[in-house]
């Protein structure tokens, strides 16, 4: 019997072609789960202040800080993986922080 023929096994007729293109499909299907499983999912989150940033200042690859309205400074130390908010003392005699945005100017 040649390939070209329908093969029958237990009643059911098979055909050659028909089941190359299913074991096909199913392998292009396997792959592209295995790769949808291999991606790496990272979730966001809202930043706990909401400014618009007025600069943007870093002292080398990893450090660096972001200035905005009304005083805010933010600070990386593992280039902007994560940041912080620096806490600044505007209660000390002589410091005005006037209500304009800052900038590293």
């Amino acid at each position: 019997m040649s390939l070209t023929h329908n093969l029958t096994r237990f009643g059911v007729v098979y055909q050659p072609k028909l089941v190359v293109k299913c074991f096909a499909i199913a392998f292009l299907l396997g792959v592209l789960f295995f790769l949808n499983g291999c991606v790496k999912m990272e979730a966001t989150r809202k930043a706990d202040w909401e400014s618009h940033f007025t600069d943007l200042y870093f002292v080398n690859h990893k450090q660096g800080w972001i200035v905005g309205e009304k005083g805010l400074i933010i600070h990386t130390a593992d280039g902007g993986k994560t940041w912080k908010q620096q806490e600044v003392d505007t209660t000390s005699p002589g410091f005005r922080l006037p209500d304009a945005s800052l900038d590293f100017k």
